[in-house]
Parts: C-alpha cells; sequence; structure tokens
C-alpha cells in the first residue's frame, strides 16, 4: 500500500504542463489545476481528482487502517488504458 502521493503530484504536474493553460496563457499550474475540461485535459482532470483522493486518505483513519488507495487506483487506471490502447492498435492493424 502506498502512502505516498509524490507520484500522483509528479504525473499532475507532468499533465498540466502540457496545457494549453500553461503553455499559451502561461498561467501558473496551481492556477490551472482548478480549471475545467476545456481548458485543461479530461486526464489532468481525473488524475487531480485522484490526487485529492490520495491525499484525503493520508489524513482519513480508516484509511489508515485499510492502506490509502490513491496511487494504487491510478496504477490500475493506467495499466487499463494501456490495454485498451494495445487492443485498439491491435484492431487498427
Amino acid at each position: 500500500m502506498s502512502k505516498s502521493c509524490k507520484g500522483l503530484a509528479m504525473e499532475l504536474v507532468k499533465c498540466l504542463s502540457e496545457t494549453d493553460c500553461v503553455k499559451v496563457e502561461n498561467r501558473p499550474f496551481r492556477e490551472c489545476a482548478g480549471e475545467k475540461p476545456p481548458s485543461i485535459s479530461s486526464e489532468c482532470v481525473g488524475l487531480r481528482e485522484t490526487y485529492f483522493n490520495c491525499k484525503r486518505g493520508q489524513v482519513d483513519m480508516r484509511a489508515r487502517i485499510r492502506g490509502n488507495k490513491g496511487m494504487e487506483l491510478w496504477k490500475e487506471m493506467k495499466d487499463f488504458q494501456i490495454a485498451a490502447m494495445d487492443q485498439v492498435s491491435f484492431l487498427q492493424s
């Protein structure tokens, strides 16, 4: 069980750095993180919510007993996305 949300934070910063909000408008990451999908991608929104749940799990006493699920959920989502992309590329070839 992962207790650190550092990996999610790094993924979120990486995702936000590729958005027009940061690149074109030169707005700070913190400001862009609060935006909604037209301004940032839905992947960044999902990362932001997963990061929020991970940070909340660090102070939730029930999650401390069961373990913080934030990072594990993100890894499962990434594995699912990779598998889906592999299927699409297999079907296209």
